[in-house]
């Protein structure tokens, strides 16, 4: 669903393997997304990933991100959450086979109850939220064909629960319902240093907010603008329509 890139994407890949042989290697065995091993690496080594103690992977899907994760962060235990079922079975075929990946049959939102998703012949686009006529326009097959019931909880709850400690990174790509998913996190996010959210530049879900209000948000818990990347462009506009942006708390890193 993205823009044609500037050189082919078999090139790319063979350039980036070149420069990083071991992630190369991952990416050859194990299937792993060499970009993004990448940049987590990069942030690594910056000590962006220092004092970890847990990851949240919100909008999991099979579980890519954490794969790259379980590489990167080998004992770092990864909850990821997918309430779609059909979905969470092939997350569960993915984390039998890395010991730090915990499957959870949930969504992350503002509070715990049940609610429709729309689901759609691209599984990565499933949304609490309805897809707008731009997004559909661009990509036909985010046109949403069915709903499905699904359990959501808040993030505090989850993390109480489950009585997590500790310093985390939270990963979020949930298709418009990140701000929800941060409301439900009062409590918790007190101790998110690294945060990763997809964005939105133009509308792409129905109420979903947009990069303003994104980053206002997260700018009143403390958190700062570390890094924008990934935007993706629609093949109908050639218009950027959405992108990846870390935050985090600079506070929490001069003080460890």
């Amino acid at each position: 669903m993205s823009m044609k890139p500037a050189i082919p994407h078999c090139i790319e890949s063979f350039i980036l393997a070149s420069l990083h042989p071991r992630l190369g290697w991952l990416r050859w065995t194990e299937g792993n997304d060499l970009r993004v091993s990448i940049r987590l690496e990069q942030l690594k080594k910056a000590g962006y990933l220092d004092g970890i103690n847990y990851v949240i992977d919100a909008g999991a899907n099979e579980g890519a991100f954490a794969k790259v994760v379980s590489a990167v962060l080998p004992e770092v235990p990864v909850y990821c959450f997918e309430p779609i079922p059909a979905t969470y079975a092939r997350l569960q075929k993915t984390a039998s086979r890395l010991k730090t990946v915990q499957p959870v049959n949930l969504a992350l939102g503002s509070t715990s109850t049940t609610l429709p998703m729309y689901t759609c012949p691209h599984d990565e686009s499933n949304s609490l939220l309805a897809s707008t006529r731009a997004f559909i326009d661009s990509w036909p097959e985010v046109n949403p064909n069915g709903q499905v019931n699904v359990g959501v909880t808040r993030l505090d709850d989850f993390i109480a629960r489950e009585k997590l400690q500790g310093r985390f990174f939270l990963k979020a790509d949930v298709q418009g319902y990140e701000l929800e998913l941060l409301k439900g996190g009062g409590e918790a996010l007190k101790d998110c240093v690294l945060l990763q959210l997809e964005c939105s530049i133009v509308k792409m879900y129905e109420n979903s907010p947009m990069v303003p209000e994104l980053w206002e948000f997260v700018g009143s818990l403390g958190f700062q603008f570390l890094m924008l990347f990934d935007v993706l462009n629609s093949p109908r506009t050639r218009q950027p329509v959405s992108c990846d942006i870390f935050f985090y708390k600079p506070n929490q890193f001069e003080n460890r």
